[in-house]
């Protein structure tokens, strides 16, 4: 019994109070979609516009240094998609904890699996160039990665339209700015570097409507981060499986 009359935070965050936090089924679909047809459309434009202005060569370069690096970045997800979108949903008081550490591990992530990349791909023999181009990739998308890290908060707490608005910014800001800096004459290196400036408008957006909702605030703990790291094992092993098969 709450014997002060008051909600607890359990109560409030998992949308048993009067004014809860999830929204319906359907709109969620409806969110979902929408944002997928949006992010789809600004995927395509921007691919289109790239390459007319880069031309097969470096249209070519861009398209391996990103493979590489999404590649690499199947290990900074490590599972944690599905982890954290399942306890925020289970206990939503936890996602500051939660959202805190996760973006601690997959910063920290990033930057360590860029020490094997070099390794790598120096070993598959390409130049210098390439190598240097794909390990300032991975550390450019640390950003957008993080920032794309709250959707699993908004999808927890069934807010999808959070979820779809972050993604179709992210989208919109690198057509935006891409066609922006290849206009003023940039090629492979700005559109690389560009993808910081994206990551971190992007984050400045998710992190507002983050506090919007008014969950716990984000911190890391050691004990969250462990808890991450065995908890998205499971499918991290699936996640690499996938991505070796094509390769």
């Amino acid at each position: 019994m709450n014997l002060s009359g008051a909600e607890t935070t359990e109560d409030t965050f998992s949308g048993r109070s009067g004014s809860p936090l999830r929204s319906g089924m359907l709109r969620n679909i409806v969110h979902l979609s929408l944002g997928q047809v949006a992010t789809t459309v600004l995927a395509v434009l921007l691919s289109a516009a790239i390459a007319r202005t880069l031309g097969a060569s470096e249209f070519g370069l861009l398209y391996l240094v990103t493979t590489i690096a999404t590649f690499a970045y199947v290990f900074v997800d490590w599972g944690h998609a599905a982890y954290v979108t399942r306890e925020i949903a289970r206990h939503p008081a936890r996602a500051g904890d939660l959202i805190g550490s996760v973006m601690a591990v997959r910063g920290a992530t990033a930057l360590i699996v860029s020490g094997p990349v070099v390794v790598t791909t120096w070993l598959l023999g390409y130049d210098l160039s390439t190598v240097l181009l794909t390990v300032t990739l991975i550390v450019a998308w640390i950003p957008g990665y993080l920032a794309m890290s709250y959707s699993w908060v908004f999808r927890g707490v069934e807010r999808m339209d959070y979820d779809a608005l972050i993604n179709v910014v992210m989208k919109f800001c690198t057509l935006a700015l891409s066609v922006a800096v290849l206009a003023l004459g940039g090629r492979v290196l700005s559109l690389i570097l560009l993808s910081v400036v994206n990551g971190f408008i992007t984050l400045a957006v998710a992190v507002a409507l983050y506090r919007r909702l008014q969950l716990p605030r984000p911190r890391m703990t050691t004990r969250a981060a462990r808890e991450l790291l065995y908890g998205g094992a499971p499918m991290l092993a699936m996640g690499v499986t996938v991505a070796v098969q094509p390769y």
